[in-house]
């Protein structure tokens, strides 16, 4: 809210007048706060850390992307790929997610470049744990018991391209990785093998000896010896 000082013969008045709320730009509208979400939603909005997302309101809240809509830029740094618990499904099977990072740039109204964010997650969060209080068997509120990593766009190479798509700047460096249950992974994928292979398959080519990349070198020499073996055959026949 700002207060308008309004002057006249024998008074002075602060007078105050509503802000317009500052409307996200459509680079960022949607964004993932779905950790914040969770603890509204169950009942835990007054446990809310000071911290969560600071960065991302405190950017949203500098930029002015009227003025200077060409100085904000969408960099997504690094695909994640992995097998987890789909905590939407009363069996709690395993799927297949993707989620990644991203770098925000921008500036304000005087043409100063914000502090910049840095490696914001977006297909994850973490969903909040409760367990309900009671007073003589009546609900009086919530207790938070714990937090579980939660994930919520499945894997395909659609979504793969939609993602490289938000990328406004540096798209052919984006990293793509394959995370294990184990806790190991591998960020030398192509894209070709991130997208088109099996999960197997890709832990397959982590457990190459020289990785991914050692394993599509080997795969592109087998190619050609093969076609050079079809070629010769053909000469003799």
């Amino acid at each position: 809210m700002i207060l308008m000082n309004i002057q006249s013969k024998d008074t002075k008045v602060d007078v105050p007048i509503e802000q317009k709320p500052k409307e996200i730009p459509a680079m960022f509208k949607g964004w993932n706060n779905r950790t914040e979400q969770s603890y509204i939603k169950e009942h835990l909005a007054d446990k809310i850390p000071e911290a969560l997302d600071f960065q991302e309101k405190h950017f949203l809240q500098l930029i002015d992307a009227e003025k200077y809509p060409e100085a904000l830029q969408k960099e997504v740094t690094k695909i994640v790929r992995i097998k987890a618990t789909d905590y939407s499904s009363k069996s709690r099977d395993e799927k297949e997610y993707v989620y990644w990072f991203e770098n925000w740039y921008g500036r304000d109204w005087l043409n100063r470049r914000v502090p910049d964010v840095g490696d914001h997650i977006e297909g994850q969060y973490w969903e909040q744990e409760t367990e309900p209080v009671y007073d003589r068997e009546r609900l009086i509120g919530y207790n938070r018991s714990g937090q579980h990593e939660a994930f919520y766009i499945p894997f395909s190479k659609k979504a793969v391209d939609d993602i490289i798509a938000k990328s406004t700047i540096n798209k052919g460096k984006i990293q793509f990785v394959v995370k294990f249950q184990d806790g190991r992974r591998n960020n030398q994928y192509t894209y070709d093998q991130f997208v088109n292979s099996s999960f197997e398959q890709c832990k397959e080519m982590m457990m190459h000896q020289g990785g991914p990349a050692m394993f599509e070198y080997n795969r592109q020499q087998q190619l050609k010896k093969d076609a050079e073996q079809l070629k010769q055959q053909k000469q003799y026949t």
